[in-house]
């Protein structure tokens, strides 16, 4: 009888629930249709991230606009989310506003007659896979020298490209632009102009081949982040010399490369997990002094790396919290700076 009485009002109580407006879930965020596209809303940011059609749309024509008022609110419109529009066969062409600054995964992978693309300079975080497979995408007109470029954002790159300028006046490498297959490719020398912003997740994982990675005008760079296992198992990648912009190093970003020392920039602030792991001919790393966290497997495997040079005082060093802080004797020993 209990368990009876019990039914109907969870019925209600699930029923009452259904029924609340999308806005009581403000806090947390909520998904809605709003014209002719989709989004979550953050409330708390009042930003958006587009997720796809609206129900009732089937135009060709997408535009992704700046910002999107709902209800009362206006939204700053971020993003557009993984795999939006994946596989959706009625786009012909794509307009991005200004403002916008992340295209993520599979965003219009595979959409067969995504001919016409347009983004904005705003855009600095891009994966090789957001485009991928769309009639753009295999439009060889469209590459340049081997690369294909959308906006300023270079999008991917191909197997057989040895050497690779990149276009000046490009914001971002996309993430896994160039990661080469099991087999590896033939990429053996990438230029980065000063424009680039960010190099992409994966960017130049596993081209095994890449000897040379150099930074046209270091001094005027604007590179700010570098994203994780962007030079994964380059193993032929002994020297790399940062630009100074570089404030963000993600995780894994170096490791398992032949990397033999490296000088991290004045700025950064967190050496993130597995950042160069098993560098097993790493004998060499300069530490800025505005280093103030390392985290957990950083220099796992490096058992040749027996010099730190660190750019603050004791205290600072013994206040870097975080599990991957190298602690063994010889670094201790072959510390410098130290006031």
């Amino acid at each position: 009888m209990m368990k009876k009485r019990l039914l109907p009002t969870l019925l209600a109580c699930l029923t009452a629930l259904a029924l609340l407006p999308l806005t009581a879930f403000a806090a947390d965020g909520f998904r809605a249709d709003c014209g002719a596209l989709k989004y979550y809303f953050e409330p708390d940011q009042h930003t958006a991230v587009v997720c796809g059609r609206a129900a009732e749309n089937t135009e060709p024509n997408i535009t992704i606009p700046a910002t999107v008022t709902y209800g009362d609110d206006e939204y700053t419109v971020t993003g557009i989310d993984d795999g939006a529009f994946q596989y959706d066969s009625n786009i012909t062409s794509l307009t991005v506003a200004e403002g916008i600054t992340r295209i993520e995964a599979y965003a219009f992978e595979r959409c067969a007659k995504l001919a016409e693309i347009t983004l904005p300079d705003s855009v600095t975080s891009v994966k090789k896979s957001s485009f991928q497979d769309t009639a753009y995408y295999k439009n060889d007109k469209k590459w340049e020298n081997g690369v294909l470029y959308i906006g300023k954002c270079l999008i991917a790159g191909r197997n057989n490209v040895m050497e690779c300028v990149v276009k000046d006046g490009t914001v971002a490498i996309a993430g896994s632009a160039f990661e080469a297959p099991s087999e590896g490719n033939d990429l053996t020398s990438v230029t980065i102009p000063a424009s680039v912003v960010t190099i992409g997740g994966s960017a130049f994982e596993n081209c095994g081949s890449l000897a040379n990675v150099s930074f046209a005008n270091a001094e005027n760079s604007s590179l700010k982040m570098i994203s994780n296992s962007a030079f994964e198992y380059c193993s032929s990648l002994s020297a790399i010399d940062l630009p100074a912009s570089v404030d963000t190093i993600e995780n894994d970003a170096f490791c398992h490369t032949g990397l033999t020392s490296v000088v991290l920039p004045e700025g950064l602030k967190v050496i993130r997990g597995s950042l160069f792991k098993n560098c097993g001919s790493l004998t060499e790393v300069t530490i800025p002094s505005t280093v103030t966290e390392i985290w957990f497997g950083a220099f796992d495997g490096c058992d040749e790396l027996t010099t730190i040079h660190f750019g603050g005082s004791q205290a600072q060093w013994e206040a870097i919290t975080g599990s991957g802080k190298p602690s063994t004797p010889p670094m201790w020993n072959t510390l410098t700076g130290i006031a």
